[in-house]
């Protein structure tokens, strides 16, 4: 994953290159119960539900942030 703001033209130095050849990833918020994370969370909390959702209501489903508050949470328990 990077990270950051950077032009096209600033990672190809080679201009026989072509950079559109990917198509777009429309990420949408997380929703739901995240059910998939329970057992893994499930090892350091004992309501990983509640967790989940609160994580999830204070950030708004938004993946980047989601994913950062559960890396942060994740070393803070582990």
């Amino acid at each position: 994953m990077i990270l950051g703001v950077a032009k096209p033209a600033e990672f190809l130095t080679d201009q026989g290159i072509v950079f559109n050849v990917g198509d777009r990833l429309e990420i949408e918020p997380l929703t739901g119960d995240c059910q998939e994370l329970w057992s893994g969370i499930g090892e350091i909390i004992n309501q990983p539900k509640q967790v989940i959702q609160l994580i999830l209501q204070w950030t708004g489903g938004q993946p980047f942030l989601t994913q950062s508050v559960w890396g942060r949470f994740w070393i803070t328990h582990n």
